[in-house]
């Protein structure tokens, strides 16, 4: 069987998916595999996944077709199929892996796509963009606190530009969906810097864009402004401070505040409680 260093899965059995809006998030991770290792043939279920292989050479095998696979391919498979993967002997196989699936509107997306490939044959690509953005879904996972916003900016890009590869197309212009790769930077950014940010000011010189037009494309993209969001991981990161047993003063000094008054007034706006008794009703409220 093939040795995991990391595995990360979302659904845990009999669990549910990671909602992210439009998206439901099953599995993201990264398996290195033993030499001549083999993940046994299992059927999908509702939902698309793409492997993406990063290192190694072996094979994916689809029903009763075995495709022959090395770094850079891509192999997308469907619901309801059968699917195996065999790593080679000589050069063990390492690889990405995304599964998800969608609602509303973004689920007509995704079932003509499947339709499409079917229709075509084709199922296996070679795209980098679809490559990055997978390994920074896997970096998003590992965070303590998951941006579900950064996640599903990242799968609907996936979504795009698989789509796009499949379709034989180009690389994309900047126009709202690539808007979405800058919003996400920009997420990982304020999330990365919290601590330290004074102004959002500071956010649009380290992304090189004007502070203007940030915010203009980041409130059309996201639909809230920057200015929310910077509160809204704010306030998330006090709340989690003050459960872990940081007082409220040097919360309010970690997160910039002026004083310990105007801290625990804010965060009693927000909450509908004061800092003091975060942990008490955290603790009285069922999961």
């Amino acid at each position: 069987m093939n040795k995991a260093k990391y595995h990360i899965n979302y659904s845990r059995v009999g669990g549910e998916p990671l909602e992210l809006g439009d998206y439901l998030l099953y599995q993201v991770g990264r398996m290195y595999c033993e030499a001549g290792g083999e993940i046994l043939q299992h059927r999908h279920g509702e939902l698309l996944e793409l492997t993406v292989v990063t290192g190694g050479s072996g094979s994916i095998t689809v029903g009763t077709e075995e495709i022959a696979v090395a770094g850079g391919f891509i192999h997308a498979s469907f619901v309801g199929e059968l699917h195996a993967i065999r790593s080679s002997e000589s050069d063990p196989l390492c690889y990405d892996f995304v599964s998800f699936w969608a609602r509303g509107e973004e689920l007509s997306r995704i079932k003509s796509l499947i339709d499409g490939c079917i229709a075509s044959g084709k199922r296996g690509f070679s795209d980098g963009r679809v490559a990055r953005l997978v390994t920074y879904m896997i970096e998003e996972s590992m965070e303590t606190e998951l941006n579900t916003e950064a996640l599903s900016a990242l799968v609907r890009l996936v979504l795009l530009y698989t789509e796009r590869a499949l379709k034989g197309e180009g690389e994309v212009s900047l126009n709202v969906r690539a808007a979405d790769s800058i919003c996400f930077r920009v997420m990982r950014y304020v999330d990365a810097n919290l601590f330290d940010i004074s102004s959002l000011e500071e956010v649009a010189g380290a992304m090189n864009y004007s502070y203007g037009y940030l915010s203009s494309l980041f409130s059309r993209t996201t639909g809230r402004t920057l200015t929310e969001y910077y509160t809204e991981r704010r306030f998330a990161a006090a709340q989690s401070l003050l459960l872990s047993g940081v007082r409220a003063m040097e919360v309010a000094s970690r997160l910039g505040f002026s004083s310990v008054y105007t801290f625990s007034r804010a965060y009693k706006n927000r909450f509908g409680y004061p800092p003091t008794k975060t942990r008490e009703i955290k603790r009285a409220t069922p999961c």
